[in-house]
């Protein structure tokens, strides 16, 4: 099996040299995958193919099945998935936990002690309230202007067709910190190289 880090990378031109996603005229369309696998991926019961072609993981089937379905149907639609590192994560989380003073110093009158940054701020304000959340209004402000623009499923990317399959790879490669994309796209748009049921390359050119 192949190195899966290649699958999740963030740009693509940092991959591309290990292991490069198939495109147009490359490997074999979803919909029909026969030039890469044997022709009984089609022919065998769902679950003796997936026994076969699969990683022997309990979504074996449902890729298979998928495989199956879109068998001569180049303009038959279904999703794909990819799982990207979560790149604004921890600029949400602080935006998240900066939002949640206005709250407390409503409810309580002074922010949560135990949080350094709303203690000092709440010093250096001088313990006025209005002059306290304009600060934060401020920073968070701040923190808007530093989000990194959203990724995107793009030409050349390699996508999974089953969304379990990037979750866990989400969860052991990114080691948690990530998000999951999805798109809904023609079978055409998909190449296989045959070296799994789960992933292919995005070419929509």
């Amino acid at each position: 099996m192949k190195n899966f880090k290649a699958f999740f990378e963030s740009s693509e031109e940092d991959y591309r040299g290990t292991h490069r996603a198939p495109r147009k005229g490359e490997g074999a369309p979803l919909y029909d995958v026969s030039g890469i696998y044997p022709d009984d991926i089609y022919t065998l019961p769902l679950t003796t193919a997936a026994r076969y072609y699969g990683h022997g993981e309990p979504a074996d089937i449902e890729a298979v099945a998928i495989i199956q379905r879109m068998k001569n149907k180049p303009n038959g639609t279904l999703k794909i998935y990819r799982a990207i590192p979560d790149i604004n994560k921890e600029v949400n989380e602080k935006l998240k936990r900066f939002g949640n003073y206005f709250a407390y110093v409503d409810k309580y009158r002074f922010p949560p002690i135990k949080d350094a940054i709303a203690s000092n701020i709440w010093q250096e304000v001088g313990y006025d309230k209005e002059k306290f959340f304009d600060k934060i209004r401020s920073m968070i402000s701040d923190l808007e202007l530093q989000k990194k623009k959203p990724m995107q499923i793009n030409q050349g990317d390699w996508v999974t067709t089953v969304r379990s399959y990037a979750v866990g790879h989400g969860e052991s490669t990114l080691e948690g910190s990530y998000k999951i994309l999805s798109k809904t796209v023609p079978a055409k748009h998909l190449f296989t190289d045959g070296n799994s049921v789960y992933e292919f390359g995005y070419d929509p050119s």
